[in-house]
């Protein structure tokens, strides 16, 4: 089914079968990818829900991420805890993501390129927990259990967030429902990330933060896995790839500060989960490989990363500042952005020099 938002609903079936097939809890889902019968996935039946975390909705959110879809849906298929629905966002791609979803995954919704992180979420729990289907489609007289337009507790269960770049392990769901089973209190819980390309090099194991504000991993960059952070567990924040949240929380919090691009939001999220008293872990048994397309520069049509990620840092720099102490702190990063584009320069980036410069009209706007 694929849902365009803001357009007429119809129903797509397209099949393909060099891409990986997922479906809601009861339907019948993909296992393995068999080279020697022509791409077709042998299928299983989905686990049971837990009856200890409650279900679990998996949120696929795609923009332009056409070169690595295939890979993050074979490894959602290959999952050996499997979520009890899926729902895929396509916000706006102007490459084939879109088709590639509605492939692989029985709900795709269609946002505009507008929408943020956060909308294309609160959209998939909107499907998820409606107890009717959108207007304008059939009617299913008799959904699946897990399948969007169950009548289920909108404040129950949890929240696996996915990116078009991310390719989690087969134990991945698994181990991080192990972790918040066993920690009543934790209600956000993130990967490992791993190199895309080389699963030996670790991209961050938790995220924080250093004393100018800047975005920092816990690990330092390509670092090889060693298991060197493998006790780690409360951390500041962890990133939105393979992320699960409890679905009470989110809705408590309202998902992300709608002000944000992607660039800080994990970290947005990650902090008022800390004021709301719920405890921030990372569980390093479960692993994601990550792309990170966007800041290494690997998806095309889409502005710079380090310019969203400056925006964002002063955004929430002025949303934490007192009314009557915003007009000064308007001259000052107007003052402090000369400086750093003058760093940035003699780091022999200029595209990054230019972000300092832009990023402060941005926000003011």
């Amino acid at each position: 089914m694929t849902v365009d938002l803001g357009a007429t609903p119809a129903i797509a079936a397209a099949t393909d079968p060099s891409v990986p097939r997922v479906g809601g809890c009861g339907d019948v889902v993909p296992e393995q990818l068999h080279p020697d019968d022509g791409g077709v996935l042998r299928s299983r039946a989905t686990t049971g829900t837990s009856s200890v975390t409650g279900p679990v909705l998996a949120v696929l959110v795609a923009r332009d991420g056409e070169a690595f879809l295939p890979r993050a849906l074979e490894a959602l298929a290959a999952q050996t805890r499997w979520p009890d629905a899926v729902v895929a966002v396509d916000a706006g791609s102007r490459d084939s993501s879109a088709s590639l979803l509605r492939q692989a995954v029985p709900v795709v919704l269609r946002l505009p390129r507008s929408a943020s992180f956060g909308d294309a979420v609160d959209a998939a729990l909107a499907v998820r927990n409606a107890p009717h289907p959108t207007p304008g489609e059939p009617r299913q007289d008799d959904p699946g259990p897990g399948e969007p337009g169950d009548q289920a507790d909108p404040e129950a269960g949890w929240i696996w967030l996915l990116h078009d770049d991310c390719a989690p392990a087969p134990d991945a769901l698994e181990r991080l429902l192990v972790a918040v089973e066993t920690s009543p209190s934790v209600a956000v819980a993130g990967c490992k990330h791993l190199d895309w390309d080389d699963d030996q090099r670790l991209l961050d194991v938790g995220l924080t933060t250093t004393r100018s504000g800047t975005r920092a991993s816990i690990a330092g960059r390509f670092e090889v896995d060693q298991g060197q952070y493998d006790g780690r567990s409360d951390v500041l924040a962890v990133g939105t790839a393979g992320m699960l949240v409890r679905q009470d929380l989110w809705r408590r919090l309202g998902g992300p500060d709608p002000g944000l691009a992607h660039a800080r939001d994990d970290l947005d999220l990650c902090r008022r989960a800390h004021l709301a008293g719920s405890r921030v872990v990372v569980v390093p048994g479960a692993e994601v490989a990550h792309a990170a397309a966007w800041p290494a520069g690997r998806r095309p049509l889409t502005p710079s990363w380090w310019l969203a990620d400056r925006r964002d840092a002063l955004h929430q720099r002025f949303a934490a500042t007192p009314w009557p102490l915003l007009p000064l702190l308007v001259v000052w990063t107007a003052l402090a952005a000369w400086p750093r584009a003058v760093f940035r320069l003699a780091s022999l980036r200029p595209r990054r020099a230019l972000d300092e410069l832009l990023a402060p009209p941005l926000v003011w706007a």
